[in-house]
């Protein structure tokens, strides 16, 4: 395209984002790419911390059947250090420290369900907005899939199933 003498070259072209991928601002009319957003967050699971002289896998493993055949997903971290051996009037609680783990696990959980698992093999289900020491459910090892399924439900929204007799 030829120019006339006296005119200023035309600007070079934007280097602005598309408008899919541009931050929604209030009175902006682009389109906000929210699958980048959700990438970035990763998919919201069920945390369950177990501890680390947990040494029976079996346990966890069982857990994990549980929520995978309720189709609910869950991710797995060791505990750091975020519960307590025993209660602060020195008892020894084994439910207690399952409890403390299935709390901070709930806290961590973007579903706000956690499940704890402690040394003693005593698994535990709980809700973020339940208090520390309520939780929903407390079984043995042998409880393990139905814990697993139960926690599942209680995101999904379906009734517990029960926990088998000791």
């Amino acid at each position: 395209m030829a120019t006339h003498p006296g005119t200023p070259p035309a600007p070079p072209p934007s280097t602005a984002p598309s408008p899919s991928t541009a931050p929604a601002v209030p009175g902006d009319r682009r389109v906000h790419d929210r699958r980048a957003d959700r990438a970035r967050r990763g998919r919201p699971t069920i945390v369950v911390r177990y501890d680390l002289d947990q040494s029976d896998p079996r346990l966890v493993r069982e857990i994990h059947a549980g929520m995978e055949e309720e189709g609910v997903p869950f991710r797995t971290e060791p505990a750091h250090g975020d519960h307590s051996h025993g209660d602060h009037r020195g008892n020894n609680d084994h439910g207690g420290e399952a409890a403390a783990l299935a709390y901070a696990a709930a806290q961590a959980s973007a579903l706000d369900v956690g499940v704890g698992v402690d040394a003693h093999g005593t698994v535990c289900v709980h809700h973020a907005k339940l208090p520390p020491a309520a939780p929903v459910l407390t079984g043995p090892a042998s409880a393990a899939r139905v814990l697993g399924h139960n926690a599942a439900r209680i995101v999904v929204g379906l009734p517990l199933r029960p926990l088998p007799a000791p």
